[in-house]
C-alpha cells in the first residue's frame, strides 16, 4: 500500500462516490471493482462529523489527489493498467497523454473551467465534445467519419493466399521441373530429366556428372522468364559460310550455335544433346528461336500469359458506389483504441453484415437504382478488408 492516505477512506465516500471519481479520471471498471473491493465500504456519517472532514463539491475537484493515489495503488501492485503502449506512473508522469491537475492532460484531457478539447473533463465553463463534466454523467460518443484504411483486420475474416492455390502451386512445381496435377486436365505430369543423348556424340563432349549438374541447376532456377534467359545466352546467331544461289529468299537467314558451360568454357552441341541436357522438347526450342526473331533488339521476349486484366472483376463505378454508402455511416468513435487501430469505431443499431447488406441493396434502389448491384460475398470483403468498424461497442465504453 503506499504511503499516501487514501482519499475516499479520508473523505469517507460511498461506492457511489467511487463510481463517479472513476468515471471522472476515466479509470475502467476493472480498477473500479478492485478499489472499491478495498475502500469502498460505507462510512458512518457521524464519523465525517467527528473529523471535520470538508466534503469536496465535485468529483473533479479533487481528481489530481485521487489520480496520484491510484497510481501509487496499481504501480505497487503490479497491475499497471496500459494506455496507448504506456505504464500509469505517479501524479508526475506521462499516463496515456500527461496526468496531472487542471492544466495538464491525461487519457484525454483534464482541464478546468477553461479548458477546452476533445474528451475533456472539466467544470461547466468548459467546451467539451463527448465530455464527462463535473455532473459524473456517462461520456457521450461522439460522431466519427468513416476512414478507408485498406488494410485487412486482423482476426477471423478469410484472407486471400494465392501460394496456396491449386493453379499456383501447380505452376510452381512446373518452373521447378517437378511432378505436378494439372489445374485444367487434372492430368498428372511427370517431373523432368535428362533426355536421351544425340547420334553425333555431343555427350561425350560432356561427362554425365556434369550433364547432371546443368539438368539440376537450370531447373532450381524457378523462374519461367530467367530460364528463357539462360537458354537464350547460350545460343548465338551465325552467317552460313556457304550459301548456294537458289530462286527466292531462304526461308533462313542465319545458322544457330548451341553451347553449354563447362567449367567456365562453351562448348558447342547440337541442337538435339542441348535440348536432352536441360529436359526440354522440340517444341519448346522452336519456341525460343520464335521469340530470338520476335525481339528486333535480340533480347529475350517476357512472358505475357496471365496479364490481362480479369473479365470477371468489379471495379469503377460499382465498387465506388459501395465506398460511398460505407462512408455515408454514421459510426461512433471508442475510447479504447490503440497503435494499430487507430480508426477503430462502432455502429450501433446493426445486428449483421447481411443486414447492413440490405441497407445497401435500399439505399441502391433510392438513390441508384440504374447501377449494378454486387453481390453479398464481395460487398462483405469490401467491408472487412478496407474498413475497421465493429458492429457492436466493447461493455467498458
Amino acid at each position: 500500500m503506499p504511503s499516501i492516505p487514501c482519499p475516499i477512506k479520508k473523505c469517507g465516500w460511498s461506492t457511489d462516490d467511487v463510481a463517479d471519481v472513476c468515471a471522472a479520471t476515466l479509470l475502467n471498471a476493472h480498477m473500479f471493482n478492485h478499489i472499491s473491493a478495498l475502500h469502498g465500504q460505507s462510512a458512518d456519517q457521524t464519523t465525517m462529523k467527528t473529523e471535520k472532514v470538508k466534503r469536496p463539491k465535485t468529483a473533479a475537484d479533487c481528481v489530481s489527489e485521487v489520480w496520484d493515489y491510484f497510481s501509487d495503488l496499481w504501480v505497487d501492485s503490479k497491475a499497471a493498467t496500459k494506455v496507448e503502449g504506456q505504464e500509469v506512473g505517479d501524479g508526475g508522469d506521462q499516463v496515456a497523454g500527461n496526468s496531472g491537475d487542471g492544466g495538464e492532460q491525461f487519457a484525454s484531457n483534464i482541464c478546468d473551467g477553461s479548458g477546452q478539447g476533445t474528451g475533456n473533463i472539466g467544470d461547466s465553463g468548459g467546451q467539451i465534445d463527448g465530455n464527462v463534466s463535473d455532473s459524473g454523467s456517462e461520456a457521450d460518443y461522439c460522431q466519427k467519419s468513416v476512414i478507408c484504411t485498406n488494410v485487412a483486420k486482423r482476426g477471423c475474416e478469410r484472407v486471400s493466399q494465392p501460394e496456396k492455390w491449386l493453379k499456383t502451386i501447380a505452376k510452381k512445381k512446373r518452373n521447378l521441373g517437378q511432378s505436378y496435377t494439372s489445374y485444367n486436365t487434372k492430368i498428372e505430369v511427370p517431373a523432368r530429366k535428362v533426355g536421351k543423348p544425340c547420334s553425333d556424340g555431343c555427350f561425350d563432349k560432356v561427362d554425365r556428372e556434369t550433364i547432371s549438374d546443368i539438368f539440376s541447376h537450370f531447373w532450381n532456377i524457378g523462374n519461367y522468364d530467367d530460364q528463357n534467359s539462360y537458354l537464350q545466352s547460350l545460343i548465338c546467331e551465325k552467317e552460313p559460310k556457304r550459301r548456294r544461289k537458289k530462286v527466292g529468299e531462304s526461308r533462313r537467314p542465319v545458322n544457330y550455335e548451341y553451347h553449354v558451360k563447362v567449367q567456365h568454357k562453351n562448348v558447342k552441341v547440337c541442337r538435339s544433346a542441348f535440348a536432352s541436357i536441360h529436359g526440354l522438347g522440340m517444341g519448346k526450342m522452336k519456341l525460343l528461336l520464335k521469340k530470338r526473331t520476335l525481339s528486333p533488339s535480340g533480347t529475350p521476349l517476357l512472358d505475357k500469359r496471365g496479364r490481362m486484366p480479369s473479365p470477371r472483376a468489379i471495379g469503377g463505378r460499382k465498387l465506388e458506389l459501395v465506398h460511398e454508402f460505407i462512408q455515408g455511416l454514421l459510426v461512433t468513435a471508442s475510447h479504447y483504441t490503440d497503435a494499430s487501430t487507430p480508426d477503430r469505431c462502432y455502429l450501433d443499431g446493426v445486428r449483421s453484415i447481411t443486414e447492413l447488406y440490405k441497407k445497401y441493396i435500399n439505399w441502391l434502389d433510392k438513390n441508384h437504382n440504374q447501377e449494378y448491384k454486387v453481390s453479398n460475398q464481395f460487398w462483405s470483403k469490401v467491408f472487412n478488408r478496407d474498413y475497421k468498424i465493429d458492429l457492436k461497442p466493447p461493455k467498458t465504453e
